[in-house]
């Protein structure tokens, strides 16, 4: 896909307060300079991830995942950093969303998991989903080691 040149993209982050939404069908090239740029400027806290789904490129799966992936690897911007850009981020631009963030009266899904250091991410593996409007916490528990084996 094409974008607009890199010297627009410097004046809309010069000149706006805008947020900066990389999405999955888009120019990956300008993406990681707009990733580039905001560290640098410490704008981080404008770009948010988008799927851009369905699009004439179809429908992407974990298209989302796909972006922080393809943040932390691609720039030397730390993965946690690129997980709030996808979920913190989306939830100050769209303020009627009732999630994105972890606090009081917020829908949440999240994964606990204990020590990655490790071989086995043992059962202390945990999903919990927070559905302030239903008043359930649902709690799921691995049922075994789960091999964090990497295979060349």
């Amino acid at each position: 896909p094409t974008s607009i040149p890199l010297h627009e993209v410097d004046r809309i982050m010069d000149e706006t307060t805008f947020a900066m939404e990389i999405v999955q069908c888009g120019n990956p090239k300008t993406a990681q300079y707009v990733l580039n740029r905001a560290a640098e400027k410490g704008q981080l806290g404008r770009v948010i991830f988008g799927n851009d789904a369905p699009s004439g490129t179809g429908i992407i799966p974990l298209g989302i995942m796909r972006n922080i992936s393809f943040a932390a690897s691609m720039t030397d911007i730390a993965p946690e950093v690129c997980v709030a850009m996808a979920t913190g981020n989306p939830a100050k631009v769209y303020t009627k969303l009732n999630r994105g963030v972890i606090a009081p009266g917020k829908e949440a899904d999240l994964l606990i998991m204990d020590d990655l250091g490790t071989e086995y991410i043992s059962q202390l593996t945990i999903s919990v989903s927070m559905r302030p409007r239903e008043n359930v916490i649902r709690f799921c528990r691995a049922m075994g080691p789960v091999s964090r084996h990497r295979y060349p």
